[in-house]
């Protein structure tokens, strides 16, 4: 199995096997980078009640320690998440062997929908090359 390195975490380049399909799992930094993007947060609402600690479902995303206002981010299943505010990735893909990777997201209670591109750099950081978030009127 091929594997690239982001300091001390190791992330899987090669897609998962589920069910005899492909599936991409997104790297716990990237979700960090789509937390921390202003026009993601504007969508978190700490201060009102229920958004703290931030949540973050673990379908489609490798959790690693993560920190948002003050608390640690909790990655949780979609089941335990049912009925709460949450930041949803609901299709991840990659290119180039791992360097690039992109996703569709959702923070459903907000109405918010939107996708992201990343980029691994040299020294094995990521960094948003994309990050687009529109309010789903369909809600």
């Amino acid at each position: 199995m091929k594997r690239g390195t982001i300091g001390a975490s190791i992330i899987i380049t090669i897609p998962v096997m589920l069910m005899g399909c492909s599936v991409y799992m997104l790297p716990g930094e990237i979700v960090g980078l789509v937390l921390n993007h202003r026009s993601v947060e504007q969508y978190l609402h700490p201060d009102e009640p229920g958004r703290l600690p931030v949540l973050v479902s673990t379908h489609l995303v490798y959790s690693v320690p993560l920190e948002k206002y003050g608390h640690p981010v909790r990655f949780l299943s979609d089941e335990e998440l049912i009925g709460k505010p949450h930041l949803r990735f609901t299709s991840v893909w990659a290119e180039d062997d791992g360097a690039t990777y992109g996703a569709e997201f959702e923070y459903e209670s907000e109405g918010m929908v939107g996708s992201m591109t990343a980029e691994r750099q040299a020294d094995g950081s990521w960094i948003l090359t994309k990050i687009e978030t529109a309010e789903n009127n369909t809600r």
